[in-house]
């Protein structure tokens, strides 16, 4: 009985290691970086659900195969000696310093496993390289020169497009790091950015001077205008002065001539005589020389005024007489 008790005891404990053994190598675990599919080592079979991180259990014989699922980055550049070689539309030799960033897509996990295996990096290596080539013979060196971002856009959506519909994965990002066309044609097309620059200088110097000469015109309108309006003025201001004078000797004169008369008719005087004398011309005169205004007059003495107003003025000139007053 003890003997037979020590080896069921024995058994026992075989079974249970056994069991734990064979439970324990039956989990799998992901890191929450990754997607897995179930292998089946025995049957050589591939599961079609896609795991993601934790323990999973997934049988004695079983295992994952293994994918990132993190972004994944391809680089072309000098630094790893494997810069593309292409041409331009126009021929021209062209290298270019390429990367762009793509994740794989979850549903698609199995089919990439069974269409590539694990060479789907290096897969994904060769064909970015073959569709970026031969992309860049789509434009020409100037593009390459003057809009590598635009070409990066475009090329970003073409890559995409393939990568989904062949590649089972989705790009992210894609850049155009470094563009090196020949020496000669760079050096041709600065020069040429540089006209351009010096045209587009010249140009808003010529604008600029020309809105500085329409507003000189601007300006010299407005102060002709001005001095226009200001002579106007003053013309009219000495118009309005000599009408305003000359309506003021007509008013003048004609009270005279109303008082003259007035004193004409009082004092019964005659306007002509015989000897050619006139006393209402030396009552004027008289009258004159008595006003104010003429204390310092000078008068030719010894001649009658009315000598020289009643002489007849189509008679050649001569010296008049003598009038006495």
């Amino acid at each position: 009985m003890d003997v037979s008790h020590l080896a069921c005891g024995c058994f026992c404990c075989v079974v249970i290691v056994a069991s734990a053994i064979l439970i324990g190598i039956s989990f799998a675990s992901l890191h929450s970086t990754q997607f897995g599919l179930d292998y089946d080592h025995l049957f050589e079979e591939v599961g079609h659900e896609v795991y993601t991180g934790g323990l999973h259990m997934l049988g004695i014989a079983n295992s994952f195969v293994k994918f990132p699922n993190t972004v994944q980055s391809i680089v072309y550049s000098r630094d790893q000696h494997d810069r593309l070689h292409a041409r331009t539309n126009d021929g021209l030799p062209l290298i270019l310093g390429v990367s762009f960033q793509y994740r794989l897509m979850e549903k698609t996990i199995r089919d990439l496993y069974m269409a590539f295996k694990d060479q789907h990096p290096k897969i994904i290596f060769n064909a970015g390289r073959h569709l970026i080539s031969n992309g860049a013979a789509n434009y020409s060196a100037y593009e390459f020169f003057n809009n590598k971002q635009g070409i990066a856009k475009a090329m970003e959506k073409d890559l995409n497009h393939h990568f989904m519909e062949n590649y089972f994965c989705y790009l992210d990002a894609f850049q155009i790091n470094t563009v090196h066309l020949p020496t000669k044609f760079e050096d041709a097309i600065q020069t040429s950015l540089n006209t351009k620059q010096e045209i587009t200088r010249t140009q808003k110097m010529v604008n600029n001077v020309e809105v500085k000469l329409q507003t000189s015109i601007m300006v010299a309108h407005k102060n002709a205008n001005s001095t226009i309006a200001k002579a106007e003025g003053q013309a009219s201001s000495v118009l309005q002065a000599a009408n305003a004078a000359a309506t003021m000797t007509i008013q003048t004169v004609r009270a005279y001539a109303e008082g003259y008369l007035l004193v004409k008719n009082a004092m019964n005087l005659q306007t002509s005589q015989p000897d050619g004398k006139s006393e209402l011309l030396s009552y004027i005169y008289n009258d004159a020389l008595s006003s104010p205004n003429m204390n310092s007059a000078q008068f030719l003495v010894g001649s009658a005024p009315g000598t020289y107003i009643n002489a007849n003025t189509n008679a050649p000139a001569s010296p008049a007489p003598p009038a006495q007053l």
